[in-house]
C-alpha cells in the first residue's frame, strides 16, 4: 500500500491473501527461462518426473489469435447490419477491422483496399451497393441495380470504377454489356408521346457516347432501339431509319479516322455496311407494297409481322417467320414470291418449304398443310427439287398420310422415273385409295383391285370409266395426279392417256381457265409425242385455242412455233375477242416467239406488255425484254415500221401521229443518228 494513502479510522486496510500453496507432490521451480514442475513419477528412484514448459507464452502469437477471434465477432456482428450504399459506415466498419488486425483479408481483399474502393465508389454514386458488388450477384441482379442508379451526369464516373474493380470482384456481365443497356434506356426516356424532332433530339444526344461503344455494342445498341418491340410500337418508322443513317455516318467517320494509322483496317466499314442493309431492309418493309400485303393478308398483324419487322433482314429469321405465315394461313404464290423478293430474302420458296419439313412438322395436319400448299405451289407453276419431294414423301409416310394424299406428292415428280414392282405396287394401292375416296359411292371403284392397275389394259379402263364421271374439280384433279404417277399407258389407237385427257380437256368449251390449271399439271413435264401435239392442236374448238397455245408450249415440240403460229391465223377473229393473260405472253417472249407475232393479232398484246411493264418498272420484266430490245429485235428482221411505231408508241406520241409514213420515217431518223 502507498504510504502516502491514510485509511480512515473506522476502516481497516483489506488483509491480503495468503499464497496458494501447490501440493508437496506439484514442485516448481525456476531455471533461468525455463519453469519446472515435478509430480510423482513410477519410472525413476526418485519418486518424481520432470516435464519443461515455457515460462511466458509469446506474445505475438496471442494477441494474433485474440485479433482474429475479435476480427470473425466484429464482421459476424455488424457486416450483416450495414448497407451496401452506406459508404461512411462501410468505411468506419473496415477502419474497425483494421485496427483489430491490419491484414487479416475481407474476401480477398485487406480492409485498406476496401476502404480505398469504397472512397472510390462513394465518389462514383452514393447509391451504388457495394456489398452487392462483393457478394458475386446474378447478371440480372447487378443489371437492374446499376441501370438504377446511371445517370447521364456519373456514367463516366461509374462504368470507370466498374472496369477498375480488382479481379476478385468478377462482375457477371461485362461493363460495356451494361452501359450499351444503359444508353438504350436513356433513349426510350422521352414521354410517350414525343414527336420526331424529339426522338431524334433524344438519339443525339445518345450518340454522343458512341464513342465509349465498340463495334458490336455500337450494332446492339441501334438493334434495341430500331428493332424491338418498344421500338417499333413508339418510335415512327422513318425516325428509325434515320437513325440508323447516323449510325452509319458514325461508322463512316470511324473509318476514316482509323485508315489514317491502318490502311488495310476495314472492320468499321464492314459495320457500315451492315447498318446500311438493316436501313434498306426497313425502308422495304415499310413500303407501300409490303404493308398492303400486311392490310390484306389473314395473319393479324400483331402476331408475325412485327417479328418480320424485327429481324432487320437476318435470313435465317426471316425463313422461319415466313415458314410460320405459309403454315397459318393460305397465302398464294404470288404474294410469297412478292415477299421474297422486296425484303431482298437470300431463299427461293424451295428453301422456306424445305426449312417447313425440318422445323415446323409436328402432327399430322401440319403434314397435310405441307402437302396442300406444295400442290398448291405447283399447280401456280413452281417446280420442286427432287430431293425436297422425296423428303416430303419420307415426312408423309412418318404421319401416315392416307395414301390418296400421298399420290399427290408422287405426281409433283418432275422426272420420268421407271417404276420397278415396289413403286408400282405403293401407286396402284396409292390410285385404288384415291379412286374410292373421290368416287365412294361408284360400284367400280368398290371393285377395283390393286393387281388390275398393275397392267397396262387394267389403268386404260380405270381411265376410261373415271374419265367420264369426273365432274368436279377434285375429281378432275384426282385424275391429273394418277396419270402423272402412272408409267407411260396408250389406248389402242397409241394415243397416250394424257394426250386423251387433254383432248377432253380441250373440247370442254366451260370452265377454261380450271382447264388450263389441269393443263399445266398434266404437262409438268413434256410427256406427249409430237404426233399427239398436232392431234391435239388440229382437233381444237375455237374457245380452247388459248389453252392449245400452252399445250404446244409446254410441250417443247421441234416445231411448236410454227404450229402455234398457224393456230392464231387460223383462229385471228376468235383471239381478238378474247382476254390474252401475261403469263401467256410472258411465256411466247420466253419461247422467242416475239418476230413471228408480228403478223398476228397478238402483236399488240405483246407490245402493250412490254411498254406497261416497263413503265411501272418491274425488274423481272424490264431487265430482260424493254423496248429497245424489242426495237432492236423488229430492227434485226427488217421490221422498219413497226420499230419506229413502236418507239412512238413509247413516247406517248397519239394514233393519229403514228402511221405507216411516220413510222418509216421515224425509223430512218433513228437510224440515220
Amino acid at each position: 500500500m502507498c504510504p502516502l494513502h491514510v485509511w480512515p479510522q473506522h476502516c481497516a486496510p483489506p488483509r491480503p491473501r495468503p499464497p496458494r500453496r501447490r501440493p508437496s507432490s506439484h514442485r516448481r521451480r525456476t531455471s533461468g527461462n525455463v519453469t519446472v514442475l515435478c509430480t510423482p513419477c513410477v519410472h525413476c528412484t526418485c519418486g518424481r518426473s520432470t516435464v519443461r514448459l515455457p515460462a511466458r507464452a509469446p506474445r505475438a502469437a496471442a494477441r494474433a489469435h485474440t485479433g482474429g477471434a475479435q476480427a470473425v465477432t466484429i464482421k459476424e456482428a455488424l457486416w450483416p447490419q450495414l448497407n451496401g450504399t452506406e459508404h461512411n459506415a462501410l468505411i468506419n466498419f473496415f477502419a474497425l477491422l483494421k485496427s483489430v488486425d491490419e491484414k487479416a483479408p475481407f474476401g480477398a481483399l485487406t480492409s485498406a483496399e476496401h476502404i480505398k474502393l469504397l472512397k472510390k465508389a462513394k465518389a462514383a454514386s452514393p447509391e451504388l451497393d457495394y456489398k452487392l458488388l462483393l457478394e458475386q450477384p446474378s447478371a440480372e441482379q447487378l443489371t437492374t441495380h446499376l441501370l438504377g442508379i446511371i445517370r447521364p451526369e456519373n456514367v463516366g464516373m461509374l462504368s470507370k470504377f466498374l472496369r477498375t474493380l480488382p479481379p476478385a470482384f468478377k462482375l457477371p456481365v461485362p461493363v460495356n454489356t451494361i452501359y450499351t443497356k444503359w444508353l438504350t434506356k436513356y433513349f426510350f426516356s422521352v414521354p410517350s408521346n414525343a414527336t420526331n424532332k424529339k426522338w431524334m433530339q433524344q438519339y443525339r444526344q445518345c450518340a454522343s457516347y458512341f464513342n465509349k461503344l465498340s463495334k458490336h455494342e455500337l450494332v446492339q445498341f441501334v438493334a434495341d432501339t430500331c428493332f424491338t418491340d418498344m421500338a417499333i410500337q413508339r418510335v415512327p418508322a422513318g425516325t428509325r431509319n434515320l437513325m440508323i443513317m447516323q449510325a452509319v455516318d458514325y461508322c463512316q467517320q470511324e473509318q476514316e479516322n482509323d485508315f489514317k494509322f491502318n490502311k488495310n483496317e476495314q472492320s468499321w466499314a464492314q459495320v457500315g455496311q451492315e447498318l446500311t442493309r438493316w436501313a434498306r431492309f426497313l425502308e422495304n418493309f415499310q413500303s407501300g407494297t409490303i404493308q398492303s400485303l400486311i392490310q390484306n393478308s389473314s395473319v393479324r398483324r400483331d402476331t408475325i409481322w412485327p417479328e418480320i419487322e424485327k429481324s432487320h433482314g437476318d435470313t435465317e429469321i426471316l425463313v422461319s417467320c415466313i415458314s410460320r405465315l405459309i403454315m397459318s394461313s393460305d397465302i398464294k404464290l404470288a404474294t410469297l414470291t412478292t415477299l421474297l423478293q422486296c425484303l431482298h430474302v437470300d431463299a427461293g420458296v424451295p428453301v422456306v418449304l424445305q426449312h417447313i419439313l425440318e422445323n415446323h412438322l409436328n402432327t399430322a395436319s401440319d403434314m397435310e398443310t405441307l402437302v396442300t400448299r406444295l400442290t398448291s405451289y405447283n399447280k401456280e407453276g413452281i417446280k420442286f427439287p427432287e430431293d425436297l419431294l422425296e423428303k416430303v414423301m419420307l415426312k408423309a409416310s412418318e404421319f401416315a398420310l392416307p395414301p390418296h394424299k400421298q399420290i399427290g406428292l408422287l405426281s409433283l415428280s418432275q422426272k420420268a422415273r421407271v417404276h420397278d414392282s415396289d413403286d408400282l405396287m405403293k401407286i396402284a394401292q396409292f390410285t385404288v385409295e384415291l379412286f374410292r375416296t373421290e368416287w365412294p359411292d361408284c360400284d367400280y371403284a368398290k371393285e377395283l383391285t390393286d393387281e388390275k392397275l398393275l397392267s397396262e389394259e387394267g389403268r386404260r379402263e380405270a381411265f376410261s370409266c373415271f374419265v367420264e364421271l369426273s365432274d368436279t374439280w377434285p375429281r378432275k384433279k384426282a385424275l391429273v395426279d394418277v396419270l402423272a404417277c402412272w408409267p407411260p399407258t396408250r389406248k389402242s389407237d397409241s394415243k397416250s392417256l394424257h394426250a386423251e385427257y387433254l383432248s377432253c380437256l380441250l373440247n370442254c368449251p366451260t370452265d377454261q381457265k380450271e382447264n388450263l390449271v389441269l393443263i399445266k399439271l398434266l404437262l409438268r413435264r413434256p410427256v406427249l409425242a409430237e404426233e399427239e401435239v398436232k392431234w391435239l392442236a388440229d382437233n381444237v374448238v375455237a374457245e380452247s385455242v388459248l389453252n392449245a397455245i400452252w399445250v404446244l408450249l409446254l410441250s417443247k415440240c421441234e416445231h411448236s412455233k410454227n404450229d402455234i403460229l398457224n393456230l392464231v391465223l387460223q383462229h385471228k377473229e376468235n383471239l381478238q375477242k378474247q382476254e390474252i393473260d401475261e403469263e401467256l405472253i410472258k411465256e411466247l417472249l420466253d419461247n422467242n416467239m416475239f418476230v413471228k407475232l408480228v403478223a398476228s393479232p397478238l402483236y399488240t398484246c405483246v407490245i402493250n406488255y412490254i411498254i406497261t411493264k416497263e413503265a411501272v418498272g418491274e425488274e423481272a420484266v424490264a431487265n430482260e425484254y424493254t423496248v429497245e430490245w424489242a426495237t432492236t429485235e423488229l430492227l434485226k428482221a427488217n421490221f422498219f415500221a413497226e420499230a419506229g411505231h413502236l418507239q412512238l408508241m413509247s413516247m406517248g406520241v397519239p394514233a393519229a401521229l403514228r402511221g405507216f409514213s411516220q413510222s418509216v420515217g421515224y425509223c430512218k431518223n433513228m437510224l440515220s443518228n
